[in-house]
C-alpha cells in the first residue's frame, strides 16, 4: 500500500513540475508584455536601463555581506580567545578562528580589486556605475486594446 502511495505521489507531482515548466499552457499567459509601474515601485520594473545598477548593487551587497560576516567570525575568535582561560587547545582554536576571519577579509577585499580591476579594464567603468549595453532589435510593436470585455 505504502509503495502504491509512493508511486501515485511521484506521478502526480511529476506531472504538477512539467505543467509549470509550460507555463504559457499551464497559466494561459497573455503574450503582451506587461507595463511597469510607475512612481516609488517603478525601481521594481527590471528595464535594461536598470539592469546595471541592479548588478552593481547586488555585487556591492555581497561584498558588504561577506565583509560583515568575517568581521563577526574575528570578533567571535577574539571571544573565545579572552573566555580560553589559558587552556592549550582553546587558544589554538581560537587562533585558528582568527587566521581564518582574516584570511577571509583578504579574500574579500581581493576579489573586490580583482572584480573593480576586470570591469574597468572591460569597459572602461566603475563597480559602482556598471551601464549594460542596448539593443537595437528594431520598432517595439504597439500594443492594441481590444473591445471592452473581449479577455
Amino acid at each position: 500500500m505504502i509503495k502504491l502511495m509512493r508511486k501515485l505521489i511521484t506521478g502526480a507531482s511529476g506531472g504538477f513540475i512539467s505543467l509549470l515548466s509550460l507555463p504559457a499552457i499551464a497559466f494561459a499567459a497573455d503574450p503582451t508584455p506587461l507595463a511597469c509601474p510607475t512612481g516609488q515601485f517603478s525601481l521594481l520594473c527590471i528595464k535594461s536601463e536598470n539592469l546595471g545598477n541592479l548588478i552593481s548593487s547586488g555585487l556591492t551587497f555581497i561584498f558588504v555581506i561577506a565583509t560583515i560576516i568575517a568581521l563577526g567570525w574575528l570578533i567571535y575568535g577574539a571571544f573565545k580567545w579572552i573566555v580560553s582561560g589559558g587552556d592549550k587547545t582553546a587558544v589554538e582554536e581560537a587562533r585558528n578562528h582568527i587566521t581564518a576571519a582574516i584570511v577571509g577579509l583578504v579574500i574579500v577585499f581581493l576579489a573586490y580589486f580583482i572584480l573593480s580591476m576586470v570591469i574597468y579594464f572591460f569597459t572602461g567603468q566603475s563597480l559602482q556605475s556598471i551601464t549594460l549595453p542596448k539593443l537595437n532589435l528594431g520598432p517595439t510593436p504597439t500594443v492594441v486594446p481590444g473591445p471592452p470585455g473581449a479577455n
